[in-house]
């Protein structure tokens, strides 16, 4: 393996996490710390004095230096993951099958889960303690797990700010209104959690207006039909304006829910339908002035309507 004059730098440099001892030519033990060593005798120049640090390695074979290196000594790969998840990827298999190096792997990275042992992955009571840790971790939970219920809650519940977790749990869970729940009450960001549930509960009125509580945008996710819901729409422009953008055509030509959307962002008056606000508005006026209008006249009368009636005055209709 040929190091270039950066890799060599580094080398020289590489310092506490590496271990940094010292070895004298010839010498490629590396005080055990390896399992197997990632110097070549052909290559063994000045610059190699101590050996690299795990994210060197990374580094390396990000630049496609392909360098063959497990680590097997706990202290080390422990230092490791605790500065960099990603280490476990170069521990030893009898390393990545140990509950303590993988848990703090997952602390600093939930996706280091990923180079855990299939048995961890698969460990109900382990991955109950990961996913209180780092709830993004169900991805690479066993397909058995991402089916458990208690497993699966326990991550939505930990979601916090996101609503992604929801997305690694199996269809049937999509599909269970309590998870579901749990899973928008934490979403408070974009409102993705919605995104994973199932169409059935895209369409369950209490679930959806839960989300859009939270965070408005989740109304993207919801069904067309409750997109034309007036009561849900309002309530999700007022969390978020930019929610405008989701609801349908009708109600983005409604005065009041464009003017509500407007209230919590100038932004949201691109989504609105001003031609149909405007009309709105003018049909008002004029029904509230139409000379129809009177004690007999039933008030929810659709002032539209009045636009078309024959009483009213063709040159006064555009007013």
């Amino acid at each position: 393996m040929q190091l270039n004059n950066y890799q060599a730098g580094k080398t020289q440099a590489a310092g506490p996490l590496s271990g940094g001892q010292k070895k004298t030519p010839g010498d490629l033990s590396v005080s055990g710390d390896l399992c197997n060593s990632i110097l070549d005798p052909s290559n063994i120049g000045s610059f190699v004095q101590k050996y690299l640090s795990i994210e060197d390695i990374r580094r390396a074979n990000m630049a496609n230096q392909k360098i063959d290196f497990k680590a097997c000594d706990k202290s080390y790969v422990l230092k490791s993951v605790k500065h960099d998840g990603w280490a476990l990827e170069y521990a030893s298999a009898e390393l990545k099958a140990d509950r303590e190096v993988v848990m703090e792997a997952v602390k600093k990275n939930g996706d280091a889960l990923q180079y855990a042992s299939k048995e961890l992955k698969g460990d109900r009571e382990f991955m109950m303690e990961v996913v209180k840790h780092n709830p993004f971790s169900l991805r690479h939970a066993s397909e058995a797990l991402k089916a458990d219920r208690d497993v699966v809650m326990e991550a939505v519940k930990k979601n916090g700010f996101f609503g992604w977790a929801l997305e690694y749990a199996s269809d049937e869970l999509k599909g269970d209104r309590e998870v579901v729940m749990e899973a928008v009450k934490q979403d408070g960001f974009w409102g993705w959690a919605l995104r994973y549930a199932s169409d059935e509960l895209k369409g369950d009125r209490e679930v959806v207006m839960e989300a859009v509580k939270k965070n408005g945008r989740a109304l993207e996710f919801a069904s067309d039909e409750l997109k034309g819901d007036r009561e849900l729409v309002m309530e999700a422009v007022k969390k978020n304006g930019v929610a405008l953008r989701y609801a349908s055509e009708a109600l983005k030509g409604d005065r009041e829910v464009v003017m509500e959307a407007v209230k919590q962002t100038w932004f949201a008056l691109q989504f609105a339908n001003l031609q149909e606000v405007f009309r709105n508005f003018v049909s008002t006026i004029i029904f509230c002035n139409s000379p129809q209008v009177g004690p007999e006249v039933d008030p929810e009368v659709d002032p539209k309507l009045v636009l078309d009636s024959p009483q009213v005055d063709p040159e006064k209709r555009y007013l």
